[in-house]
This record gives structure tokens, sequence and C-alpha cells, in this order.
């Protein structure tokens, strides 16, 4: 601790190291920033106590009324302060990528894929974040095998990375005969996007490029006639680790390689971070395995309606809102349960 506070405050970082004088100098930002919320909090919370006094005093109920309402809207505000403080590890405030993929149950599992992914669509956009699916690649009959989606904005992966694990889907199948339920899976991956040294990141993630692969090839997603026509799908093999990146949804090759890049580096980057958590022991319990080896999740509905989350226990019933893009209360049910365990 003394050495950090000693390089904080040294003279010459700006000379010496220029990056982490910037990371420091944001960190001491958002810091402060913190800090006059919270104190700003404190004031008002005062403010209203004052007030309710002097509600009482003069037996005024429109102003206490007023009162009340101020606390309520305080109490709201200060939980997604408390909720935004938890989310402070290195690659929480970055955007990420979300991976879908069918797994058992045939057409029903690709159609169960495009309802997450609209359900994750939608989520992101009432929140603020630009998302777009940026590789795709469509169901024999419906739906889709696998899709992969770029939310762009601050904390998008502190948000979403509880998300990765199995997701079970149980109804009455549209595609098959006999009205009877049937029960399909799909794995969900989350990756947090990787931000240059410049822009806040704990490392950088250089690829040198003779540890690429590049493929091209006709896409086979929507995008127009123009992308059905020319070979602008771009395939991405990382020599050293085996990983394959596959992009088509961009509108020309270079656009696709560029999102292939970023994906990339969002898997060796999540990598290292999971190097970084194992060696510290301190996310080993807390983090899902983000892979086939665990359920986390049921949407059921039938023969009643109900999403579960297995980890933290929190359910509703409003499954169509939940598939709607209403998933607020199982983020921050499973944000809390996490840091729970720490």
């Amino acid at each position: 601790m003394a050495d950090t506070w000693a390089t904080r405050e040294s003279e010459t970082l700006w000379d010496e190291d220029a990056q982490r004088a910037i990371q420091l100098q944001k960190e001491l930002s958002r810091l402060t920033d913190d800090l006059a919320e919270h104190d700003s909090f404190a004031q008002k919370f005062v403010e209203c106590l004052e007030l309710k006094e002097l509600a009482l005093q003069e037996s005024d109920w429109t102003l206490m009324d007023e009162v009340l309402a101020d606390l309520a809207n305080l109490h709201t505000s200060m939980e997604s302060y408390s909720l935004r403080l938890l989310m402070a590890d290195p690659a929480d405030k970055n955007g990420c990528f979300v991976e879908l993929r069918a797994g058992s149950g045939g057409t029903e599992s690709c159609d169960w894929v495009a309802m997450i992914t609209r359900m994750y669509t939608r989520w992101a956009q009432s929140a603020g974040y630009t998302a777009k699916v940026v590789d795709e690649m469509k169901g024999d009959i419906a739906g889709f095998k696998n899709t992969t989606i770029s939310i762009a904005g601050e904390n998008a992966y502190g948000w979403c990375k509880y998300e990765g694990g199995v997701h079970r889907f149980v109804r009455i199948s549209p595609f098959g005969d006999g009205n009877k339920r049937h029960t399909s899976f799909i794995s969900v991956q989350v990756f947090p996007a990787h931000q240059s040294a410049e822009d806040g990141s704990t490392g950088s993630i250089d690829i040198p490029p003779g540890d690429i692969k590049i493929e091209t090839m006709r896409s086979q997603g929507a995008g127009g006639q123009h992308v059905n026509t020319t070979d602008s799908a771009v395939r991405l093999t990382h020599i050293p680790t085996g990983i394959i990146i596959n992009c088509q949804n961009e509108r020309s090759q270079h656009q696709n390689r560029a999102m292939a890049i970023e994906m990339l580096k969002a898997k060796l980057y999540q990598r290292k971070l999971a190097e970084e958590a194992s060696a510290r022991a301190e996310l080993r319990d807390a983090l899902p395995e983000n892979g086939w080896g665990s359920q986390i999740r049921t949407y059921v509905l039938q023969p009643y309606q109900m999403v579960k989350d297995l980890r933290s226990g929190y359910e509703q019933s409003n499954v169509q809102g939940v598939l709607d893009g209403d998933i607020d209360g199982f983020l921050r049910a499973s944000l809390i349960h996490f840091k729970r365990k720490r």
C-alpha cells in the first residue's frame, strides 16, 4: 500500500510512466465523483429529516407527502449507486460481447437462441447501451444456431458478466406435434470488450499478425444483396490458443475483420482476467463457469409461468416481460449474490 500511494504522489510519474499516470488520474476522478455523490445523498437525507420535522410541527401534510416522495426517490438513487459501487473489478466498466449457442432441442433450441438474443438486445437498448448482432448462423428451420451480440457502454460487462451459463426453456413447442412440452437449452458466454491502456485497461492485448489466420467467405446472415454476393464474412483463427472468431454482419470485409479482432481481444482479455483471478483466488467461486457446465436460469411457459435464477433464487412470473428485456431484477440479484460470496 505504501508503494502504491508513493507512486500516486510521485512528481515524476508523468515523465516515467504516462500511461500509468493517465490510469491513476481517471481512477482519482472516478473516486472523487463517487465521494461527491455520496455526500450529496447524505445532505439530501438531512434536508428530508429537517423538512419532516417542520411538516409535523406545522401539521402540513402536503409537505409531508413531498418529503416522503423525496425519500422514495433518494432510496432509488442510493440503491442504483450501491449497485454501481459493486462493479469494482478491472473489466466491469467495459462493454461486452454476449455469445449464444444452441444446445439440445433442435429447431426449438435454435428458436430459443433467437428469443434470448432479442431479450438481451432489448434490455441493452432500454438501458441506454448500443447493441447489435455482429455474427449469426441461421438454424435449418427457424432461429439461429448461434449469435454474438456486441453491447457498448459503461458497465455493460459489469451488468452482464454473471449471465454466463446454461439457460433452460420449457414450453409447448410450435414446431412439434402432439401439443407436448418441450425442453431446450442454450449456452451463454460473456466476454469483456478490451480497452487500450490509454482507455484505462489493466493491460493491453497485443496480437502479433503471425498469430492470426484469416479466412474470408460468403456471408450467410442478413445484410442485403451486397454481403450475399461478395466474400465479406471473416473467420479468424488464433493459432496459439485455437480460438475461432466469425463475423459477418458488418457491411464490408474490412469492418468484419476489425470487429472479429475486437472479439478475439475480448476472449483473450477474459482469459487474462481469469488467470489473474485464479492466481489471486478472489473470483474462483464467484465467476460462473461461463459454458455448458452450469445451468443458471430456467424459463417456464408451461404448465405454469415462471423465470427463476437457480443461483440467487430470484424469480419473476411475468415471463413475457422478461423475454421482452425486463431482466434488471435478475442482473441486480446476481450481482449482489456473487459479491456476498466473496
